[in-house]
């Protein structure tokens, strides 16, 4: 399935981690625009480490949006 410029066959490939982050980085956007790295291994209950891999290969699939302006924070990519 293709939604203009979200493809939808990105999700069956996801691993257990990147499900969870994308999961938090929705639950951070309820009180947050954009969710603070901090926060997002907070919620992910995640060590730095692998949440910077994780993140990293959602970036690439173009799952996660990603802001550096003021701190590293994130969005998901379907809410812009």
């Amino acid at each position: 399935l293709n939604m203009g410029r979200f493809d939808l066959t990105k999700f069956r490939y996801l691993s257990r981690e990147e499900l969870r982050v994308l999961q938090s980085v929705e639950v951070g956007m309820r009180n947050h625009e954009l969710v603070p790295k901090s926060l997002l291994a907070q919620i992910a209950k995640m060590k730095h480490g692998s949440l910077h891999k994780v993140v990293g290969e959602l970036i690439k699939a173009r799952l996660l949006g990603y802001d550096n302006n003021k701190s590293e924070c994130y969005l998901a990519s379907w809410h812009h």
